[in-house]
């Protein structure tokens, strides 16, 4: 990635080195000290290399190419604030939800099958039900829970109208959803073959036909959709296997990957092994929380519904800091228009990122993709007609930062494309 000079005038002041001179076969002269080297070979390049993995390589041509160092820092930021860099990048974690069965319906239960009987819905896609403003816009951005949040939870959206009794107890109707709940907060919803049973501690459990989450009240337990089973502690550590491969993570930034790339170990450190050779690989991020599960008597109405959601993670559509499609995205897009043949009327296709970057890089990146996504759509067939739309990081679903610190999970979250169906 070419970048401009005055990142690497940095890089090169922050160097700093005992000088110990080593003639080079072909007459370049290599300095090296403190960990840190720097190379001039005999067609005048100059590479230099920080002990942190940081580097700046100065070429014949005068490009230069900036390395951020093991913590995958990028020398200019974008709105998806990945890691990027390294011998081996990790596969992007999923960061799984309860749905929000609030706002299941029975049209977004139709449409997800029509996707899933064309191609598997990959960690990242979530379809359900829309709720809007007075203007159009989706108010129910997230689902019961983020998997973050101060208290261990943090509630956005809510949906459900009925009785409930002086001490808390009752019966709330709304949707296609019904809610049993008892004083203390705990009870049970049922919406189709979608079951949500709460405790008063936030524990409890979520089944779905072929999904299952088991939620403990610490924001630990387990997912599982198929044959791809999530399972988080506490501390972050657990294991994820899917399709992708087996991932042990340990939670201290270390762990192991059997994937792709064969073998795979994380040191923490920003190094590591691949089938037993030594690599650069950053820190393994912790596994997110899967959140509580909050008290069914906080539920209340907000906005009012409006159609489908379809929310694709931005992970699952493009590569770091890219508007053009995976490989991998394309059957996915072609389902979704095979899916919405029948839809006349109008469709959203709106583009968001994290808060990293710029707020102008981050609205023209959200705008790129929506439209990439966009007209992917139209080749595959699909003839409502779309406006795009690109919010960059106005609209999260997630905090960015908890107490004052970054937050990956929330982070990851917020890149994604929504698509809206009246």
């Amino acid at each position: 990635m070419k970048q401009p000079h005055s990142r690497g005038a940095g890089a090169l002041v922050a160097l700093s080195l005992t000088v110990v001179l080593a003639a080079c076969g072909g007459g370049g002269i290599t300095v090296s000290g403190d960990g840190g080297q720097v190379k001039v070979g005999t067609d005048g390049a100059v590479k230099v290399q920080a002990s942190d993995g940081a580097g700046v390589s100065v070429g014949t041509d005068g490009a230069v190419d900036v390395n951020g160092g093991t913590d995958g820092a990028t020398p200019s930021g974008s709105g998806d604030g990945s890691a990027d860099g390294g011998d081996v990048v990790l596969p992007e974690f999923p960061a799984p939800r309860v749905p929000d069965i609030s706002a299941m319906t029975a049209a977004a239960g139709r449409t997800e099958k029509a996707i899933a009987a064309s191609v598997p819905l990959p960690p990242g896609v979530q379809v359900v039900g829309a709720r809007c403003d007075s203007k159009g816009y989706v108010v129910n951005r997230t689902g019961l829970t983020v998997g973050g949040g101060d208290d261990g939870s943090q509630i956005v959206a809510r949906a459900g109208v009925g009785q409930v009794g002086a001490g808390g107890a009752g019966q709330l109707v709304g949707g296609g959803v019904v809610y049993q709940v008892n004083a203390d907060g705990s009870g049970q919803a049922v919406a189709g073959s979608s079951v949500v049973q709460v405790n008063a501690d936030g524990s409890g459990q979520y089944t779905d036909g072929s999904i299952t989450y088991q939620v403990n009240a610490d924001g630990s337990g387990q997912y599982t959709l198929g044959e791809e089973t999530y399972q988080v502690e506490a501390d972050g550590s657990g294991t994820w296997t899917s399709s992708v491969g087996v991932i042990t993570n340990a939670g201290d930034g270390s762990g192991t990957w059997v994937g792709s790339e064969g073998p795979v170990t994380v040191a923490g450190d920003g190094t590591g092994t691949k089938t037993g050779m030594p690599i650069k690989v950053a820190p393994m991020a912790k596994f997110a929380l899967l959140g509580k599960l909050p008290k069914l008597n906080k539920l209340k109405p907000v906005g009012k519904a409006c159609g489908t959601l379809i929310r694709l993670s931005a992970g699952v559509l493009f590569d770091f800091d890219k508007d053009t499609l995976r490989p991998s995205a394309v059957p996915l897009l072609a389902a979704v228009a095979k899916a919405l043949k029948g839809s006349s009327k109008a469709i959203q296709v709106n583009g968001h990122t994290d808060s990293k970057g710029a707020d102008a890089y981050n609205l023209d990146l959200s705008e790129r993709r929506a439209a990439t996504v966009a007209k992917a759509l139209q080749g595959d067939g699909l003839t409502a007609p779309l406006t795009i739309h690109g919010f960059g990081e106005t609209q999260p679903v997630a905090p960015n930062t908890l107490k004052g610190a970054d937050n990956p999970v929330g982070r990851q979250l917020n890149r994604r494309v929504e698509l809206v169906i009246p």
